[in-house]
């Protein structure tokens, strides 16, 4: 993780942030239980971490459990599982993700049985809303200056996108790889949602995989994720401006969120 090009940051406290969104993705191989040993399994999971049942076959889809009065949800089927965390709820790694990953470990080792995961990784969705009073003529060049760091900003490009990637105008980013580890990060300056939205909305895409060759035991997942978790922290202070990070520093209402 060390070749990585971001230098290691002293963790600190900030009361305001930008972030959205945080997921958490676990693939793993396909389960091989059978059906009707599966259902009743992941039904003794959900009753006994969620509070509720289902009737939805796990080897034909997705099931999907959403606890709004804590800003989570959970995705489930028979060879990946994913966290989605609000932003707005989200105070920090250990605190908030931490916690629900040892949810998951239940779930990998006595519903579909697996021993390894075959590739895992944290998505941080940041999104900075500027105001633009002329929207027809607004200069994408100086907003990313302001908000973005030179260095970043040398390193997005245009070129490999995807053609999902493609398909959304202005869409820049870049990939770092270190051994089985890779960052790729997106940015994309959106317009305003609404006809009557005045607001910009500049995203910072940041998505960290690990993969390696022998996978990763379920039992070492999350030390794993919270070590990697760090050079995303690392990743993001390499990817703003310092004015981003003043604004970041000042007094505010939000926790943390590393």
């Amino acid at each position: 993780m060390n070749d990585f090009p971001f230098k290691s940051e002293k963790y600190r406290q900030y009361q305001n942030t930008f972030l959205q969104r945080v997921t958490i993705g676990f693939d793993f191989r396909p389960t091989t239980v059978e059906t009707s040993e599966l259902n009743a399994l992941f039904n003794d999971y959900l009753q006994s971490f969620f509070g509720v049942t289902t009737n939805d076959d796990l080897n034909s889809g997705t099931f999907n459990v959403t606890r709004k009065d804590m800003n989570q949800s959970f995705d489930f089927s028979n060879r990946y599982a994913v966290i989605s965390l609000n932003g707005s709820s989200y105070v920090g790694f250990s605190d908030t993700a931490i916690p629900q990953i040892f949810k998951l470990r239940n779930f990998f080792k006595k519903v579909v049985k697996a021993e390894s995961i075959t590739k895992t990784g944290i998505r941080k969705l940041n999104v900075f809303n500027i105001k633009v009073n002329d929207t027809a003529s607004i200069d994408v060049e100086p907003i990313m200056k302001a908000l973005l760091s030179t260095d970043l900003i040398t390193a997005l490009s245009t070129e490999n996108l995807s053609d999902e990637e493609k398909a959304i105008p202005g869409m820049h980013k870049c990939v770092f790889t270190s051994g089985d580890n890779t960052i790729t990060i997106r940015v994309v300056l959106l317009p305003p949602s609404k006809a009557n939205d005045s607001f910009h909305h500049l995203l910072l895409d940041t998505l960290g995989e690990l993969q390696p060759a022998e996978g990763i035991k379920v039992d070492e997942v999350a030390d794993r994720l919270m070590d990697f978790n760090k050079v995303i922290y690392d990743c993001y202070h390499w990817c703003v401006s310092d004015s981003v990070k003043q604004v970041m520093q000042q007094n505010n209402v939000n926790s943390e969120k590393k």
